[in-house]
This record gives C-alpha cells, sequence and structure tokens, in this order.
C-alpha cells in the first residue's frame, strides 16, 4: 500500500531529491571547512 501512496504522490519523491541535494551540500560546505582549517592551521605552525 505504501508503494501505491508513493507513486501517485509523486511530491515525496521530489522533496527526497531536495534533501539529498541539500546533504550533498552540507557535506562539501563541512570538507571545504576542514580543508581550509587544516591549511591555516599548517599556515601558522
Amino acid at each position: 500500500m505504501s508503494v501505491d501512496f508513493r507513486v501517485e504522490h509523486p511530491d515525496d519523491a521530489t522533496h527526497a531529491d531536495e534533501q539529498s541535494q541539500l546533504s550533498d551540500r552540507l557535506e562539501a560546505i563541512v570538507m571545504l571547512a576542514i580543508a581550509v582549517i587544516l591549511i591555516i592551521g599548517f599556515l601558522i605552525h
């Protein structure tokens, strides 16, 4: 029944895609932040 419900309401899939894109962006931002912190740390020391 849940499968039929998802098929009838594609909005749920679009919201899931948006959340996955946001999570990917957050992961990229975190990786960039860590890289910047490491570079600054090496420059200071």
